[in-house]
Protein backbone atom coordinates (compact mmCIF):
# COMPACT_ATOMS: atom_id res chain seq x y z
CA UNK A 1 0.00 0.00 0.00
CA UNK A 2 1.17 3.85 -0.64
CA UNK A 3 1.65 4.04 3.48
CA UNK A 4 2.65 7.90 3.13
CA UNK A 5 2.51 10.70 0.34
CA UNK A 6 6.07 11.65 -0.58
CA UNK A 7 4.74 15.67 -0.99
CA UNK A 8 4.82 15.82 2.83
CA UNK A 9 7.83 16.18 4.25
CA UNK A 10 9.15 16.17 7.83
CA UNK A 11 12.91 17.94 9.09
CA UNK A 12 15.56 15.42 9.17
CA UNK A 13 14.79 13.75 12.94
CA UNK A 14 18.90 13.45 13.22
CA UNK A 15 18.97 17.84 12.43
CA UNK A 16 15.36 17.59 14.23
CA UNK A 17 16.20 16.31 17.15
CA UNK A 18 20.24 17.57 17.57
CA UNK A 19 18.75 21.24 17.62
CA UNK A 20 16.53 20.50 20.80
CA UNK A 21 18.95 18.17 22.66
CA UNK A 22 21.28 20.77 22.61
CA UNK A 23 24.04 19.26 25.39
CA UNK A 24 22.94 21.80 28.25
CA UNK A 25 24.80 21.16 31.61
CA UNK A 26 21.55 20.08 32.95
CA UNK A 27 21.39 17.14 30.57
CA UNK A 28 24.93 16.34 30.93
CA UNK A 29 24.33 15.58 34.04
CA UNK A 30 21.89 13.71 33.95
CA UNK A 31 23.31 11.08 31.06
CA UNK A 32 26.70 11.33 33.14
CA UNK A 33 24.32 9.95 36.13
CA UNK A 34 23.04 7.35 33.30
CA UNK A 35 26.85 5.93 32.68
CA UNK A 36 27.39 5.51 36.00
CA UNK A 37 23.98 3.15 36.82
CA UNK A 38 24.24 1.38 33.83
CA UNK A 39 28.16 0.41 34.59
CA UNK A 40 27.01 -1.00 37.62
CA UNK A 41 26.21 -4.69 37.62
CA UNK A 42 22.94 -4.46 38.88
CA UNK A 43 22.05 -2.81 35.91
CA UNK A 44 23.24 -4.74 33.43
CA UNK A 45 21.54 -6.07 30.55
CA UNK A 46 23.73 -9.27 30.56
CA UNK A 47 22.17 -10.86 33.57
CA UNK A 48 24.03 -13.77 35.57
CA UNK A 49 20.98 -15.62 36.10
CA UNK A 50 19.41 -16.10 32.46
CA UNK A 51 16.22 -15.59 31.70
CA UNK A 52 15.50 -18.81 30.71
CA UNK A 53 16.40 -20.36 34.33
CA UNK A 54 12.95 -18.30 35.49
CA UNK A 55 10.96 -21.44 33.16
CA UNK A 56 10.34 -24.88 33.66
CA UNK A 57 10.15 -28.24 31.68
CA UNK A 58 9.94 -27.44 28.00
CA UNK A 59 6.90 -30.15 28.18
CA UNK A 60 5.07 -27.57 30.14
CA UNK A 61 5.07 -25.47 26.62
CA UNK A 62 3.00 -25.95 23.73
CA UNK A 63 2.25 -24.67 20.30
CA UNK A 64 5.50 -22.47 20.36
CA UNK A 65 5.83 -20.98 17.07
CA UNK A 66 5.81 -17.35 16.46
CA UNK A 67 6.85 -14.75 14.09
CA UNK A 68 9.26 -11.62 13.97
CA UNK A 69 7.92 -8.84 12.30
CA UNK A 70 10.72 -6.39 11.01
CA UNK A 71 11.03 -2.35 9.73
CA UNK A 72 14.28 -2.28 10.18
CA UNK A 73 14.53 -2.49 6.23
CA UNK A 74 12.03 0.31 5.88
CA UNK A 75 12.08 3.84 5.66
CA UNK A 76 12.35 5.62 8.58
CA UNK A 77 11.24 9.52 7.68
CA UNK A 78 8.25 10.23 6.16
CA UNK A 79 10.17 11.98 3.58
CA UNK A 80 11.84 9.04 2.45
CA UNK A 81 8.95 6.63 1.81
CA UNK A 82 7.97 6.78 -1.97
CA UNK A 83 6.14 3.78 -2.66
CA UNK A 84 5.28 0.12 -0.96
CA UNK A 85 5.95 -0.23 1.99
CA UNK A 86 7.08 -3.80 2.80
CA UNK A 87 7.31 -4.87 6.56
CA UNK A 88 9.98 -8.40 6.79
CA UNK A 89 8.07 -11.37 8.17
CA UNK A 90 9.77 -14.77 9.81
CA UNK A 91 8.67 -17.11 11.51
CA UNK A 92 10.55 -19.25 13.90
CA UNK A 93 9.74 -22.58 15.11
CA UNK A 94 11.93 -22.93 18.21
CA UNK A 95 11.65 -26.88 18.69
CA UNK A 96 13.60 -27.09 14.89
CA UNK A 97 15.43 -23.60 15.57
CA UNK A 98 13.92 -22.83 11.69
CA UNK A 99 14.06 -19.19 10.86
CA UNK A 100 12.04 -18.87 7.47
CA UNK A 101 11.59 -15.60 5.57
CA UNK A 102 7.49 -15.45 4.38
CA UNK A 103 5.46 -13.18 2.52
CA UNK A 104 2.66 -11.12 3.79
CA UNK A 105 0.15 -13.44 2.36
CA UNK A 106 1.75 -16.13 4.30
CA UNK A 107 1.84 -14.32 7.47
CA UNK A 108 -1.79 -13.18 7.65
CA UNK A 109 -2.71 -16.85 6.76
CA UNK A 110 -1.16 -18.34 9.35
CA UNK A 111 -3.27 -16.71 11.91
CA UNK A 112 -6.47 -18.62 13.48
CA UNK A 113 -8.83 -14.94 14.75
CA UNK A 114 -10.33 -17.25 17.57
CA UNK A 115 -7.12 -17.70 19.03
CA UNK A 116 -5.64 -14.39 20.83
CA UNK A 117 -2.66 -12.74 19.09
CA UNK A 118 0.31 -11.40 21.38
CA UNK A 119 2.44 -8.45 20.03
CA UNK A 120 5.56 -7.34 21.89
CA UNK A 121 7.55 -4.25 20.70
CA UNK A 122 11.27 -4.30 22.04
CA UNK A 123 12.77 -0.77 23.59
CA UNK A 124 15.87 1.47 22.20
CA UNK A 125 19.40 0.36 21.82
CA UNK A 126 18.31 -3.15 20.42
CA UNK A 127 19.87 -5.37 17.58
CA UNK A 128 18.51 -7.18 15.29
CA UNK A 129 20.37 -10.24 16.68
CA UNK A 130 19.20 -8.95 20.52
CA UNK A 131 15.57 -9.24 18.73
CA UNK A 132 15.88 -12.80 17.54
CA UNK A 133 17.14 -13.79 20.94
CA UNK A 134 14.82 -11.70 23.50
CA UNK A 135 11.71 -13.03 20.67
CA UNK A 136 12.39 -16.09 21.53
CA UNK A 137 12.27 -15.57 25.85
CA UNK A 138 9.39 -13.19 25.41
CA UNK A 139 7.47 -16.24 23.46
CA UNK A 140 8.45 -19.06 26.38
CA UNK A 141 7.65 -16.23 28.81
CA UNK A 142 4.38 -15.35 27.61
CA UNK A 143 2.75 -18.83 26.91
CA UNK A 144 4.37 -20.06 30.39
CA UNK A 145 1.92 -18.20 32.01
CA UNK A 146 -0.94 -20.51 30.68
CA UNK A 147 0.69 -23.47 28.72
CA UNK A 148 -3.06 -24.92 27.55
CA UNK A 149 -3.94 -21.51 26.20
CA UNK A 150 -3.04 -20.99 22.21
CA UNK A 151 -1.49 -17.81 22.19
CA UNK A 152 -0.42 -16.49 18.80
CA UNK A 153 2.71 -14.28 19.73
CA UNK A 154 4.43 -11.56 17.30
CA UNK A 155 7.38 -9.80 17.68
CA UNK A 156 7.56 -6.98 16.48
CA UNK A 157 11.48 -5.42 16.02
CA UNK A 158 12.29 -1.86 14.67
CA UNK A 159 16.14 -0.18 13.82
CA UNK A 160 16.94 0.84 17.44
CA UNK A 161 20.56 0.77 17.84
CA UNK A 162 22.13 4.31 18.62
CA UNK A 163 23.26 6.58 15.12
CA UNK A 164 26.33 7.62 17.04
CA UNK A 165 26.77 5.06 19.76
CA UNK A 166 30.78 3.27 18.29
CA UNK A 167 28.62 -0.15 19.88
CA UNK A 168 25.16 0.07 18.07
CA UNK A 169 23.20 -1.60 20.83
CA UNK A 170 25.03 0.27 23.82
CA UNK A 171 24.45 4.05 24.82
CA UNK A 172 27.28 4.29 26.77
CA UNK A 173 29.47 3.67 23.62
CA UNK A 174 27.54 6.55 22.47
CA UNK A 175 29.56 10.40 22.27
CA UNK A 176 26.02 12.14 22.51
CA UNK A 177 23.78 9.77 24.11
CA UNK A 178 21.41 12.47 24.55
CA UNK A 179 21.14 12.93 21.03
CA UNK A 180 21.06 9.26 20.42
CA UNK A 181 18.48 8.55 23.10
CA UNK A 182 16.34 11.52 21.27
CA UNK A 183 16.07 10.22 17.61
CA UNK A 184 15.93 7.00 18.81
CA UNK A 185 12.47 8.25 21.09
CA UNK A 186 11.37 9.74 17.53
CA UNK A 187 11.72 6.99 15.60
CA UNK A 188 9.63 5.09 18.03
CA UNK A 189 6.72 7.64 17.36
CA UNK A 190 7.60 6.94 14.01
CA UNK A 191 7.27 3.48 13.83
CA UNK A 192 3.63 3.75 15.30
CA UNK A 193 2.98 4.00 11.57
CA UNK A 194 4.50 0.59 11.12
CA UNK A 195 2.60 -1.68 13.92
CA UNK A 196 -0.97 -0.09 12.87
CA UNK A 197 -0.24 -1.28 9.47
CA UNK A 198 0.53 -4.45 11.12
CA UNK A 199 -2.23 -4.80 13.08
CA UNK A 200 -4.51 -3.67 10.25
CA UNK A 201 -3.48 -6.79 8.36
CA UNK A 202 -4.94 -9.28 11.18
CA UNK A 203 -7.80 -10.30 10.57
CA UNK A 204 -11.28 -9.32 11.56
CA UNK A 205 -12.72 -9.94 15.30
CA UNK A 206 -8.84 -10.88 16.20
CA UNK A 207 -8.30 -10.64 20.06
CA UNK A 208 -5.37 -8.48 20.11
CA UNK A 209 -2.59 -8.09 22.85
CA UNK A 210 0.41 -5.48 22.81
CA UNK A 211 2.72 -5.60 25.30
CA UNK A 212 5.82 -2.57 25.04
CA UNK A 213 8.52 -1.85 26.63
CA UNK A 214 10.67 1.33 27.59
CA UNK A 215 10.67 3.29 24.41
CA UNK A 216 8.21 0.25 22.92
CA UNK A 217 5.54 1.91 24.62
CA UNK A 218 6.20 4.94 22.22
CA UNK A 219 5.74 2.74 19.43
CA UNK A 220 2.59 1.24 20.71
CA UNK A 221 0.75 4.50 22.15
CA UNK A 222 1.44 5.91 18.45
CA UNK A 223 0.09 3.12 16.33
CA UNK A 224 -3.10 2.92 18.77
CA UNK A 225 -3.58 7.17 18.21
CA UNK A 226 -3.08 6.40 14.70
CA UNK A 227 -5.54 3.62 14.64
CA UNK A 228 -8.13 5.74 16.23
CA UNK A 229 -8.05 8.33 14.20
CA UNK A 230 -5.04 10.76 15.51
CA UNK A 231 -2.33 12.36 13.60
CA UNK A 232 1.42 11.71 14.45
CA UNK A 233 4.15 13.77 13.14
CA UNK A 234 1.87 15.80 10.94
CA UNK A 235 0.29 12.65 9.22
CA UNK A 236 -2.95 10.38 9.56
CA UNK A 237 -3.01 6.25 8.70
CA UNK A 238 -4.04 5.99 5.28
CA UNK A 239 -5.31 1.92 6.31
CA UNK A 240 -8.73 2.01 7.41
CA UNK A 241 -9.68 0.77 10.86
CA UNK A 242 -11.31 -2.41 11.80
CA UNK A 243 -13.57 -1.78 14.76
CA UNK A 244 -14.18 -5.75 15.26
CA UNK A 245 -10.87 -6.50 15.79
CA UNK A 246 -10.19 -5.93 20.02
CA UNK A 247 -7.31 -4.85 21.39
CA UNK A 248 -5.34 -4.81 24.95
CA UNK A 249 -2.57 -2.99 25.99
CA UNK A 250 0.42 -3.26 28.25
CA UNK A 251 2.78 -0.69 28.72
CA UNK A 252 6.52 -2.09 31.08
CA UNK A 253 8.56 0.78 32.44
CA UNK A 254 6.76 3.17 29.76
CA UNK A 255 9.05 5.99 28.43
CA UNK A 256 6.41 8.44 27.52
CA UNK A 257 5.07 11.22 29.65
CA UNK A 258 2.64 10.01 32.20
CA UNK A 259 0.18 12.53 30.84
CA UNK A 260 0.45 11.85 26.97
CA UNK A 261 -2.90 9.69 27.04
CA UNK A 262 -4.92 12.18 28.90
CA UNK A 263 -7.05 13.84 25.83
CA UNK A 264 -6.18 16.57 23.75
CA UNK A 265 -2.16 14.90 24.70
CA UNK A 266 0.03 13.72 22.18
CA UNK A 267 -1.54 10.35 22.53
CA UNK A 268 -4.89 11.67 23.68
CA UNK A 269 -6.95 9.14 21.69
CA UNK A 270 -4.92 6.05 22.16
CA UNK A 271 -7.38 4.81 24.85
CA UNK A 272 -10.39 5.20 22.54
CA UNK A 273 -8.99 2.31 20.36
CA UNK A 274 -8.29 0.35 23.54
CA UNK A 275 -10.57 -2.20 25.56
CA UNK A 276 -8.10 -2.28 28.53
CA UNK A 277 -4.62 -0.78 29.17
CA UNK A 278 -2.17 -1.83 31.78
CA UNK A 279 1.17 0.01 33.19
CA UNK A 280 3.64 -1.88 34.82
CA UNK A 281 5.36 0.49 36.66
CA UNK A 282 8.90 0.55 38.63
CA UNK A 283 8.98 3.81 40.90
CA UNK A 284 12.69 2.39 41.23
CA UNK A 285 13.67 1.83 37.91
CA UNK A 286 17.03 4.07 37.36
CA UNK A 287 16.80 4.65 34.24
CA UNK A 288 13.52 6.03 33.10
CA UNK A 289 13.85 8.39 37.08
CA UNK A 290 16.27 10.82 35.02
CA UNK A 291 13.46 10.41 32.10
CA UNK A 292 12.57 14.19 32.83
CA UNK A 293 16.05 15.38 32.80
CA UNK A 294 16.02 14.60 29.22
CA UNK A 295 15.14 17.82 28.05
CA UNK A 296 13.99 20.88 29.81
CA UNK A 297 10.31 20.77 31.42
CA UNK A 298 9.72 17.20 30.58
CA UNK A 299 6.97 15.30 32.37
CA UNK A 300 7.81 12.40 34.58
CA UNK A 301 7.98 9.00 33.11
CA UNK A 302 4.27 7.14 32.74
CA UNK A 303 6.57 4.12 33.70
CA UNK A 304 8.00 5.60 37.10
CA UNK A 305 5.04 7.46 38.63
CA UNK A 306 2.31 5.55 36.75
CA UNK A 307 -0.99 7.66 36.28
CA UNK A 308 -1.92 10.84 38.27
CA UNK A 309 -4.85 11.64 40.19
CA UNK A 310 -4.76 14.82 37.26
CA UNK A 311 -4.69 12.01 34.52
CA UNK A 312 -7.40 10.28 35.58
CA UNK A 313 -9.43 12.99 35.92
CA UNK A 314 -8.81 14.21 32.80
CA UNK A 315 -9.48 10.87 31.01
CA UNK A 316 -13.28 10.98 32.02
CA UNK A 317 -14.67 7.69 31.29
CA UNK A 318 -12.04 6.69 29.98
CA UNK A 319 -10.36 5.82 33.17
CA UNK A 320 -11.93 2.77 33.86
CA UNK A 321 -10.08 0.84 31.12
CA UNK A 322 -6.39 1.58 32.62
CA UNK A 323 -5.36 -0.15 35.33
CA UNK A 324 -1.53 -0.59 36.89
CA UNK A 325 0.78 -3.35 38.36
CA UNK A 326 3.83 -1.99 40.71
CA UNK A 327 6.36 -3.83 39.51
CA UNK A 328 9.07 -1.98 41.77
CA UNK A 329 8.82 -5.32 44.49
CA UNK A 330 10.53 -7.76 41.81
CA UNK A 331 12.42 -5.39 39.40
CA UNK A 332 14.03 -2.99 42.06
CA UNK A 333 16.76 -0.58 40.27
CA UNK A 334 16.77 -2.11 36.98
CA UNK A 335 15.20 -1.34 33.64
CA UNK A 336 15.52 -3.84 30.75
CA UNK A 337 13.26 -5.87 29.53
CA UNK A 338 15.25 -8.90 30.53
CA UNK A 339 14.99 -8.63 33.85
CA UNK A 340 11.27 -8.65 33.52
CA UNK A 341 11.44 -12.38 32.10
CA UNK A 342 12.98 -13.62 34.74
CA UNK A 343 9.94 -13.31 36.61
CA UNK A 344 6.75 -15.64 35.79
CA UNK A 345 4.23 -13.84 38.68
CA UNK A 346 4.55 -10.64 36.20
CA UNK A 347 3.80 -12.93 33.01
CA UNK A 348 1.01 -14.53 35.01
CA UNK A 349 -0.74 -10.80 36.36
CA UNK A 350 -1.27 -9.75 32.65
CA UNK A 351 -1.81 -13.10 31.40
CA UNK A 352 -5.99 -12.35 31.80
CA UNK A 353 -5.18 -9.59 29.52
CA UNK A 354 -3.00 -10.76 27.27
CA UNK A 355 -4.58 -14.18 26.76
CA UNK A 356 -8.50 -12.51 26.85
CA UNK A 357 -9.33 -15.45 29.55
CA UNK A 358 -11.54 -13.24 31.38
CA UNK A 359 -13.86 -13.38 28.26
CA UNK A 360 -17.05 -15.72 27.51
CA UNK A 361 -17.61 -17.24 23.71
CA UNK A 362 -20.09 -14.11 23.43
CA UNK A 363 -16.99 -12.03 24.24
CA UNK A 364 -17.76 -10.51 27.13
CA UNK A 365 -16.08 -10.25 30.48
CA UNK A 366 -17.25 -12.78 33.01
CA UNK A 367 -13.84 -12.67 35.33
CA UNK A 368 -10.81 -10.58 36.04
CA UNK A 369 -7.30 -10.96 37.64
CA UNK A 370 -6.75 -9.13 40.37
CA UNK A 371 -7.07 -5.81 40.33
CA UNK A 372 -4.46 -2.91 41.74
CA UNK A 373 -5.50 -0.51 44.55
CA UNK A 374 -4.50 1.88 42.08
CA UNK A 375 -7.04 0.31 39.33
CA UNK A 376 -9.98 0.71 42.15
CA UNK A 377 -8.87 4.08 42.82
CA UNK A 378 -9.12 5.03 38.77
CA UNK A 379 -12.80 3.19 38.85
CA UNK A 380 -14.33 5.35 40.77
CA UNK A 381 -12.41 8.91 39.51
CA UNK A 382 -13.47 7.87 36.22
CA UNK A 383 -17.14 7.34 37.25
Amino acid sequence: MDAFDARHTIANEERGTSVRAQPTLLMLCSFATLVVLLTSPAFSNESSEHPENAFDSEKAIKHNHYWIVSSRSCPQRLCDVRSTVKLGYTECCPSSGNRQLKTVSEFRKSFDPTRPICIFIHGSFFSNQDAINDARMTERWLRKADPERRLQVVYYTWPSEGRYSFVSNNPLTSPVPQIDVGILGRRAEFNGFYLAQLIASLPSKSQISLVGHSHGTRVTSSALHLLAGGCVQGRSLPVSNDPTQRIRVVLAAAAIDHDWLNPGERYGLALWRADQLVSMRNHLDAVISIYPLRRPFSGFALGQVGFRRNDIARMGELAVRVSEIDASPMIAYRHFWRHYLRFPELAQSIAPFVLFSDLNVEGDVVSSHKKSPVFEENTRLGK
